[in-house]
């Protein structure tokens, strides 16, 4: 076992591939990652082999960071590169020494569990299909089905996927109203009521 590893751009690009889906990384993260591991091959000149490890990972952030500001780029961003790159050494070390204490299929199998942001992702809201739509419902005298238009919406939530079908014409208000009923519920849910 060392304390330093040597990896081609190839093989960290594999491992990005492979690591995105499992940590739930976004497209455009995925490419930040990417990009983060070419930033550092252009700050320590070096074309194909980056060193991994904690023994280096600062003195590349110094360098990214150094490199950037050369460029004109502001301090946060160096920044965001150097936490970027932190996190990435990180993972590429401890699949690297799982590699040899032969455990890598192990490393990948609890590789979600292990390495995941624990952190909430943020809720993103899209519209899943545009308003308005058709659809049925017993109207509520028992009558004949009255036929309303509606807009359905899909949340990605930390704990998984959610949708919403509402009518077309909601309005702020009644927003609200759903939002208080829901929080109510999680409430009493969360008391065990």
């Amino acid at each position: 076992m060392t304390d330093t590893y040597t990896l081609s751009l190839a093989e960290i690009q594999a491992f990005i591939d492979r690591a995105a889906e499992p940590l739930g990384w976004t497209r455009q993260y995925t490419n930040l990652v990417a990009t983060t591991a070419n930033a550092v091959s252009d700050a320590l000149n070096t074309p194909d082999l980056l060193g991994i490890g904690a023994t280096v990972v600062e003195g590349q952030i110094e360098a990214i960071r150094t490199s950037l500001q050369q460029r004109g780029k502001s301090p946060k961003t160096a920044g965001t590169y150097g936490s970027v790159w932190r996190r990435l050494n990180g993972l590429l070390n401890d699949w690297q020494t799982a590699i040899d204490n032969g455990t890598e299929e192990t490393f990948w199998s609890t590789f979600a569990v292990n390495f995941r942001d624990p952190r909430i992702a943020r809720r993103r809201v899209r519209r899943v299909n545009p308003p308005p739509t058709e659809s049925t419902s017993i109207a509520p005298t028992g009558g004949v089905p009255a036929v309303l238009s509606t807009a359905s919406y899909e949340f990605r939530l930390s704990a998984g996927l959610g949708n919403l079908t509402v009518p077309a014409t909601i309005t702020a208000d009644d927003i609200v109203t759903i939002t208080e009923a829901l929080t109510r519920r999680l409430r009493q849910l969360e008391a065990g009521s």
